[in-house]
């Protein structure tokens, strides 16, 4: 995993030093074929246009909470195998992953990484992240 968004830092500070509380959204996994940035939200994704929203079928794959490993040693796994639809057009070169709080623009990043290869999705391509292939950590 790469980093955690300004957004989920803040959401743990506040919720570790008494300020807020903070419910468990869904998680989304989403595609980029660029790297996003700490402040980046779901609507400055679809103004620089790095997720290839719109095109071929695409959309975020949902996760639930049975998707994620308890936490150990400081890092949280998805242990299930989650896969996004069948490409119907080209998505673009895949070089990153995000996670979000929501399948929509309105979401926020929750954490984002690169993808151990990048994947050019052609049309009838299948995206798939492994068991254990997603590791969010704080160290």
């Amino acid at each position: 995993m790469g980093s955690l968004n300004d957004y989920l830092e803040n959401a743990i500070l506040n919720v570790v030093f008494g300020q807020a509380t903070f419910t468990s959204p869904t998680i989304y996994i989403g595609l980029a074929t660029a790297t996003l940035s700490e402040n980046d939200t779901g609507a400055t994704l679809a103004v620089a246009t790095i997720e290839p929203t719109g095109v071929g079928n695409y959309a975020r794959a949902v996760t639930s909470a049975a998707s994620w490993a308890s936490a150990a040693t400081g890092a949280a796994t998805l242990s299930v195998a989650v896969t996004f639809q069948s490409a119907t057009a080209p998505w673009g070169t895949i070089t990153h992953f995000f996670l979000a709080d929501a399948a929509n623009s309105a979401a926020n990043i929750l954490a984002f990484g690169s993808v151990a290869t990048a994947k050019t999705v052609a049309s009838d391509d299948i995206v798939t992240f492994g068991d254990g292939s997603v590791v969010a950590t704080l160290s």
